[in-house]
């Protein structure tokens, strides 16, 4: 069994379910380069929850589009890289070869189940044609209400001969879930799956996925701007701003020990964790991922700012495998950070 060891420091011990290796997105916007994700490193092995958190426009959503191959319409400026799924790479298959290198291997749920369930078919339809062959050569009914249920749906009620517009917005959640787990995948993309839901709903949700995650062994790419939603779910976290991996730890690592600037002023901005440094809230926006220049592109947000982050920054591996893309991180630079007016990153009272 060999030891395989990522560009963003993560070393596991077999070769991961999914593999996205230097991913570049840059999409053709009216004439200008919008660079939606940029060199972007992640992995996920069998079985495991990890999270993909970041701002809104981060380039979270692009690279999951990108593992499932629904790109958006607009002309591509460059799309390259790879995307190992189960050993296969399917960056630029064909649509015919894509759908059968996907199938039974990942499936996708998304923020606005609206958008993406055929108000124009019933519910258990949709469903069975997302079934494999065998699946309805028995009773296809009971199958489609079993993958209901297990989306937290429950028996009894019909649900399966309802139309999209008579659910509510958690059960259209749900049944977009039932008809991710029709191809029995090995790997589920979660898309802000509770954003458009309310608190209780979002909780039943959420639940439900940590039941599929735990019951099926079924591995799943959990994207978000909630830091919460990743305490709650996940094992390992990247964190990404403008089109970039910024940090990449387990998750107790990372809400314990955040090294870089961005990722530690997202969670000091979180209810119930102290400021340590008061007047330093994170501020301003992301940038137009169309006017980036060189260095650091948190630099015009970043209260640790200096010279240094006119370069463009690499990732740095710590001894523990967390990877940071901050100059900050260098040892030349080490005596900066010790001199910084804050406690060690992380340490909270």
């Amino acid at each position: 069994m060999s030891i395989q060891t990522h560009a963003n420091g993560a070393a596991t011990e077999t070769s991961p379910l999914l593999d996205v290796r230097r991913l570049t997105v840059h999409l053709n916007v009216r004439g200008r380069e919008v660079k939606a994700a940029d060199g972007v490193d992640l992995h996920v092995s069998a079985g495991e929850c990890v999270g993909l958190v970041g701002e809104s426009g981060s380039g979270k959503t692009m690279v999951a589009r990108s593992v499932v191959g629904l790109l958006p319409t607009v002309k591509l400026k460059r799309y390259d890289g790879d995307i190992l799924l189960d050993g296969t790479n399917i960056l630029g298959l064909r649509t015919k070869e894509l759908r059968r290198a996907r199938r039974g291997r990942v499936s996708m749920i998304f923020q606005e189940p609206t958008s993406y369930l055929n108000p124009t078919m019933r519910v258990g339809r949709q469903i069975a044609e997302a079934l494999p062959k065998g699946a309805m050569r028995g009773n296809p009914t009971e199958t489609i209400q079993g993958l209901l249920a297990q989306a937290g749906l429950p028996r009894g009620q019909g649900i399966e001969r309802r139309y999209p517009h008579q659910l509510s917005g958690g059960m259209k959640q749900r049944a977009m879930i039932a008809l991710a787990l029709a191809s029995d995948p090995k790997l589920l993309i979660a898309d802000e799956p509770t954003t458009a839901l309310d608190v209780t709903v979002q909780a039943q949700v959420l639940q439900t996925l940590r039941h599929l995650h735990e019951e099926r062994g079924m591995a799943i790419l959990l994207i978000t701007h909630d830091f919460g939603v990743i305490a709650e779910m996940c094992e390992r976290v990247y964190v990404m701003y403008a089109g970039e991996i910024v940090e990449s730890a387990d998750a107790v690592t990372l809400f314990e020990h955040p090294r870089h600037p961005y990722t530690r002023l997202l969670l000091d901005s979180l209810p119930g964790r102290r400021r340590e440094r008061e007047g330093q809230a994170l501020k301003g926006s992301i940038p137009d991922l169309s006017m980036l220049g060189k260095g650091c592109r948190f630099m015009s947000r970043c209260p640790f700012a200096r010279d240094a982050c006119r370069e463009d920054q690499p990732m740095r591996v710590r001894p523990n495998g967390q990877a940071v893309r901050c100059v900050l991180e260098d040892p030349d630079q080490s005596p900066s950070l010790n001199g910084l007016s804050v406690a060690e990153p992380g340490r909270h009272s």
